[in-house]
């Protein structure tokens, strides 16, 4: 099938649909200085635990710093089932992109 990339200028579109979870995959400390609108968060270091409380007929998009764990990590949940998509350049590219 392929890796489904989303890019920081289509985020906004996905963050509105209730079919979509955004997951930020950073660490606990850098998601509660701020984070991504209507992101939950789970560590990379702790998805493999926890993605079995993701649904599974939901599109979830990863997001990390810059998009490299999240890649990883949607080439592991697609091989698991999951409606995947990762954010190109991660959260960087949003802050680029809305100049915050």
């Amino acid at each position: 099938m392929g890796t489904v990339l989303v890019g920081a200028r289509e985020l906004a579109t996905y963050q509105k649909n209730p079919g979509v979870i955004l997951v930020d995959l950073r660490e606990r400390e850098d998601y509660r200085k701020e984070h991504l609108a209507g992101a939950i968060n789970i560590p990379y270091d702790e998805l493999v635990n926890s993605m079995k409380t993701l649904p599974k007929d939901k599109l979830i998009i990863l997001c990390c710093y810059y998009g490299n764990h999240s890649l990883r990590a949607t080439r592991l949940m697609e091989k698991e089932g999951y409606r995947i998509a990762s954010l190109t350049g991660g959260y960087q590219a949003v802050k680029e992109l809305t100049g915050n």
